[in-house]
């Protein structure tokens, strides 16, 4: 009889207050809750660093340095004319675009700058030739004999040219640039590592005359 009672008690399923929270099925136990708990935050983390990452780089390019790379044969021989890498900074033009440097020099001559031309097709490098108040006497490439025609530099302009004059369009074609089209400095060369010279090999029948001094 006893053996029977026993039997019998142990088919009868027992309440769910006696049970073991860990025995019973589809409730994780304390331990399985806190790895849950550690992998979610090892992920939040993991995120979140990417994420002001991202946000770091996004804000560097877009305010103070971003690299470009060499296209076109206008540069040569100082930048080569694929696969060059320019480390151009942008703070310099926002700095002075603010009241608290008006009135000073925003580029210096001989600085390779990158800029959007007057027909806006993309970005091209070239060198500052002439600053505001600059008197330049230019030999026109697209005429058939040499002629030298004297030009003023107007205020808030500049005018550049490529180091490889026959190969550059630049402004002897298309006069001179609003210092509002130029979108960063190059610093220096990262491939192939090496400063940029202010001193162009060329200036291509370019030739300053007077310098007014306007800015």
């Amino acid at each position: 009889m006893w053996r029977q009672l026993t039997r019998y008690l142990r088919r009868v399923p027992r309440p769910a207050w006696l049970v073991s929270p860990r025995k019973q099925r589809g409730v994780p136990s304390n331990s399985e809750i806190s790895l849950l708990l550690q992998d979610a935050s090892s992920v939040f983390y993991v995120v979140s660093r990417w994420a002001v990452a991202v946000s770091l780089c996004s804000l560097c390019q877009a305010y103070l340095v971003w690299i470009e790379q060499t296209r076109g044969r206008s540069m040569e021989p100082t930048l080569p004319a694929a696969g060059g890498l320019l480390v151009v900074e942008k703070l310099r033009r926002r700095l002075y675009d603010s009241s608290l440097f008006s009135g000073h020099p925003q580029f210096e001559r001989g600085s390779i700058v990158l800029l959007i031309p007057p027909d806006g097709d993309g970005v091209v490098c070239k060198r500052i030739i002439g600053l505001p108040g600059d008197v330049l006497e230019v030999a026109r490439p697209e005429q058939r004999f040499v002629a030298y025609e004297p030009v003023l530099v107007p205020p808030g302009h500049v005018w550049v040219q490529g180091d490889n004059g026959e190969a550059s369009l630049d402004s002897r074609t298309y006069g001179c640039v609003s210092q509002g089209s130029i979108i960063g400095t190059a610093m220096f060369s990262l491939w192939p590592l090496k400063f940029l010279p202010l001193a162009p090999p060329s200036m291509n029948g370019t030739r300053i005359i007077a310098t007014l001094g306007s800015s």
